[in-house]
């Protein structure tokens, strides 16, 4: 496994659930890749920014046997705030009315 250093910009997404919809995993999608990020301090701060777009440095590890790129993120600076969905906001009016 090769390690190395770097920082990259992309979207943060969740990558697996358990059973009862409970995020597992966390990941940064760019155009190119789709990094799974390891558990960590940060990682669990990373977990109230899915949908963002944000730039991370940290730790590549790229495992060819898997086909799999992890990132050990040491920091990170949020780009964008996640769009709204229309859905999400029409359900926040509906929650505000009296049935």
């Amino acid at each position: 496994m090769d390690r190395k250093r770097l920082t990259v910009a992309g979207t943060v997404v969740e990558l697996d659930w358990d059973e009862g919809g409970r995020v597992l995993a966390l990941g940064l999608e760019t155009d190119r890749d789709t990094y799974e990020i390891v558990e960590s301090k940060k990682a669990e701060e990373l977990a109230d920014l899915v949908g963002c777009r944000a730039r991370m440095t940290g730790w590549i590890t790229d495992d060819s046997d898997a086909d799999l790129r992890l990132l050990d993120v040491t920091g990170y600076t949020i780009l964008e705030e996640a769009e709204d969905d229309e859905d999400d906001e029409e359900n926040d009016d509906e929650s505000d009315l009296d049935y």
